[in-house]
């Protein structure tokens, strides 16, 4: 499995799509919902699409516009992880722009760097912020990127491709000779 973090472009309960990728999403969707002055967010991933933490971002997702650290509040603790939110003046994000807010690990076993740690497929990051809105959440970070997910992506090896092209070879000599 290969890593990546992916610049999301996304619309109000949109999809999150790469940009700068080899293999373009969209890979996973984020929902803002306005509730009074506060805005519940949850980001979940397409398909078999893991959250991950790298020695570059250690976030497994990053974002902009909320009026301070104490105004986040995570809901979960995924499998393994408890999650929390982070702050800091320009969080590392691969070249996708600085970011002033994310949400990552504090302790867990898998609460460390690597694919072999990347949180369960399915996992929802789910958070609440207290004291902004919408429009705040999707104003653009320096580079013109709204929010930023540290992913890994399954890429079937060549050699599972290849005994899988013999598999249906076989089957289909094995059909033709009946």
């Amino acid at each position: 499995m290969k890593s990546r973090t992916l610049a999301l472009v996304i619309c109000v309960a949109g999809l999150l799509v790469g940009a700068s990728v080899a293999n373009a999403g969209p890979f996973g969707s984020v929902l803002l919902t306005q509730n009074g002055a506060n805005v519940d967010l949850s980001v979940s991933l397409l398909g078999s699409n893991q959250f991950v933490l790298t020695s570059t971002v250690g976030h497994y997702f990053l974002f902009n516009g909320a009026p301070s650290l104490l105004a986040i509040t995570v809901d979960q603790t995924a499998a393994g992880v408890h999650l929390i939110p982070a702050t800091g003046v320009a969080l590392p994000s691969d070249g996708q722009g600085n970011f002033s807010f994310g949400i990552t690990c504090d302790t867990g076993p898998l609460c460390a760097i690597g694919d072999a740690y990347a949180l369960a497929v399915g996992t929802t990051l789910s958070f609440h912020l207290a004291g902004t809105t919408i429009a705040a959440l999707t104003q653009p970070n320096d580079l013109g990127n709204l929010f930023v997910a540290n992913i890994i992506s399954p890429v079937p090896e060549p050699a599972t491709l290849a005994l899988l092209g013999l598999g249906l070879a076989g089957l289909g000599f094995a059909r033709r000779k009946q």
